[in-house]
């Protein structure tokens, strides 16, 4: 008898997706000097994905279970 898989892959996590992508942009800012918004809203987005993460964490129902 197969065993059910419990979870979700990881790249079908949308939280994984949210922080991949503010982890690249992070980067090209610290790297390559690109900046999509200007310093004076970082504490804002830094707060807006602080919810956001929360906000996911609390519809997320399934663990990761692989890739």
């Amino acid at each position: 008898m197969a065993m059910k898989k419990l979870g979700k892959g990881l790249l079908r996590s949308k939280t994984f997706w949210v922080n991949l992508l503010t982890g690249a942009a992070s980067v090209l800012a610290a790297i390559g000097g690109i900046s999509v918004l200007p310093p004076s809203v970082a504490p804002y987005l830094v707060g807006g994905l602080a919810v956001v993460n929360i906000l996911l964490r609390l519809v997320t129902n399934k663990p990761i279970s692989g890739v």
